[in-house]
């Protein structure tokens, strides 16, 4: 007999997780299905020779909201204890630091004042005109001064991990600009950003239901229209693929909470409009985060502050590095007698398929590090290079309107979630969390 939740929810990354507890807090019984082995996707964290790394460290949250759903759930988190925050933003350039401020105190000021007061004046209601624009458009109506206009491709280019105005949709270049205006005090997660996830699940469970990692989902079971449940595979993945560990699992409403351009793997595309699947298969444009973490018996940097920089690269744009002194924010991330800093930066294929271009960047960015903080490299106990994809690309054509919003066409009971959906925030973790919001408001008619 096959069980039956109120609610499935097909990925466990933190807006699959977002709208599992949300609805659990809105009386649902509620199954989510993780197909890895860990849940928390981008928003993850691992042990590292006693350190705790995260999956994409560089995304800093700024008391918006992530902060909401955790305060929805039940599990808000603490200003004394779960967050670390950064005292300031540093821009490292020609040798030296300027900050925030400096950077917008330019050579004319009268940009600077006309540039934010467009801003101002920019209402949520109105950002769908500026998703077909490019940033660089958007911001040649104001700007000039190239200190200003720097100021402002570094903001966007952090936030939107999109590395170029040319490609960054205007949409998103203002919300970035919005975001740091509302809210300029960034922290991280005392116990890193997996810690999100774990609450998330204990809200679930503690409601009665369920949350299942290594659960592939074969298939949404769609009957006249309308969502009956999934197909699973549970367990490892075998060649064979016996009916044995493949299941069916009831419930009248499914969230998707894995990329859109995905979807299809698990419905037939044939349920929905052409306009639909194309706009679904143009998102399939990822970007990416490479880097390294290092380890050391003194910090690298002592203050709190978070630093970007640019690094060159010939014949191309540089590539946006932030520096973080973790340990400095986040104490207990570390090893006891030990601190971590993180060095990251964005960028986009083909470097996620050439090895060679790969580890011949993160020399790149090394060789950069060391005209910051010289000799660096000596302090080292360990240093550990990374590449992960990231997240969907916020250029022009591809946010806001042309994402599809929570509710799928045509189909009772498909809800969609995740940043490829229907947020448009900034950086990808709020967005995570302010997709799982909508789609569970969606659900529960909100």
């Amino acid at each position: 007999m096959a069980e039956k939740f109120d609610a499935i929810v097909v990925g466990g990354g933190l807006s699959g997780m977002g709208v599992g507890a949300l609805l659990a807090t809105g009386g649902k019984k509620v199954l989510v299905l993780e197909q890895s082995p860990y849940l928390g996707g981008r928003a993850t964290s691992f042990k590292y020779k006693g350190f705790i790394l995260n999956i994409g460290q560089h995304a800093g949250l700024h008391m918006g909201k992530v902060d909401q759903m955790m305060e929805a759930v039940g599990k808000p988190l603490d200003d004394e204890k779960d967050k670390g925050f950064f005292d300031e933003f540093v821009i490292y350039e020609d040798g030296k630091y300027f900050t925030m401020m400096d950077k917008v105190l330019v050579d004319k000021p009268d940009e600077a004042q006309k540039l934010y007061g467009a801003l101002a004046e920019i209402e949520d209601k109105d950002m769908s005109k500026f998703d077909g624009m490019t940033g660089a458009e958007w911001l040649a109506q104001y700007v000039t001064d190239p200190k200003l206009r720097w100021i402002a491709h570094t903001n966007g280019t952090v936030c939107c991990t999109t590395r170029k105005l040319e490609d960054m949709a205007a949409s998103a270049l203002i919300e970035s600009m919005k975001v740091v205006t509302r809210s300029p005090i960034t922290y991280m997660l005392t116990k890193g950003y997996g810690s999100l996830s774990q609450a998330l699940a204990e809200v679930i469970k503690s409601k009665g239901g369920d949350v299942r990692t290594r659960a592939k989902v074969l298939h949404v079971i769609v009957e006249d229209k309308k969502v009956k449940g999934v197909s699973v595979e549970i367990g490892e993945e075998t060649p064979d693929r016996t009916m044995e560990n493949i299941v069916k699992i009831e419930a009248p409403i499914v969230a998707t909470a894995f990329p859109v351009w995905d979807l299809f793997r698990v419905l037939d595309e044939k349920l929905f409009p052409a306009d639909f699947v194309k706009m679904c298969r143009h998102l399939d444009l990822q970007v990416c985060n490479i880097g390294f973490s290092m380890a050391s018996k003194e910090p690298l940097i002592p203050e709190k502050k978070f630093i970007f920089a640019d690094v060159p690269q010939k014949n191309d744009a540089p590539l946006p590095l932030t520096i973080l002194p973790t340990s400095v924010v986040v104490p207990p991330i570390s090893l006891e007698g030990n601190h971590l800093t993180e060095f990251t930066c964005v960028c986009e294929p083909p470097f996620g398929t050439d090895p060679e271009r790969i580890a011949k960047t993160i020399a790149e960015i090394k060789e950069f590090v060391n005209k910051i903080f010289p000799g660096w490299e000596k302090k080292a106990l360990w240093i550990r290079p990374f590449f992960r994809w990231e997240e969907p690309s916020r250029s022009a054509g591809r946010m806001g309107k042309f994402r599809p919003g929570a509710k799928a066409p045509g189909i009772a009971g498909l809800f969609f979630a995740g940043d490829t959906a229907n947020s448009r925030t900034v950086p990808g973790l709020e967005a995570a969390a302010d997709s799982a919001m909508i789609c569970a408001n969606a659900i529960l008619g909100k």
